[in-house]
């Protein structure tokens, strides 16, 4: 395993929405189907971690374990994820969009499965689920 001053995690940009965003509302318990462009105008609040995205992202860094076939490697790319927060919080149905291979997809999945539970995204006032994608730069430096 490679000590953390030889691998370099960079975490680019904030939550990026693709496609469509399912949110479902406790009381109502149907799905609907959000336009990413009109996201704001439709959530209350957006879900966030607890501390912000900065803690996040000491999160993600300090949790991943570069896998050794990756160093070896030397594999640099972006690697995008896509999951769901509940609205209770907790992150569900992680799943990698964009591999880079080399056990990083699996390394990525393990570290989003300990995050902490994040504040819900609310929509007329509700806990609701929300789906995010994000993109995670991925680089090793000898």
């Amino acid at each position: 395993m490679m000590s953390k001053k030889m691998v370099q995690i960079i975490i680019s940009g904030l939550f990026v929405l693709t496609f469509s965003v399912t949110v479902y509302s406790q009381e109502k318990k149907q799905a609907k189907e959000i336009d990413p462009s009109e996201l704001q105008k439709d959530f209350d609040t957006q879900a966030e971690f607890p501390g912000g995205m900065n803690l996040f992202y000491k999160f993600v860094y300090n949790s991943i374990k570069m896998p050794k076939e990756a160093s070896e490697n030397k594999v640099s790319g972006t690697l995008f994820v896509r999951f769901y927060i509940e609205a209770d919080g907790s992150l569900s149905d992680i799943k990698i969009i964009k591999d880079l291979g080399y056990g990083l997809g699996e390394e990525v999945t393990r570290v989003l499965n300990r995050s902490v539970k994040w504040k819900p995204a609310t929509l007329d006032g509700a806990p609701v689920r929300a789906m995010y994608a994000l993109p995670l730069k991925i680089s090793t430096i000898y």
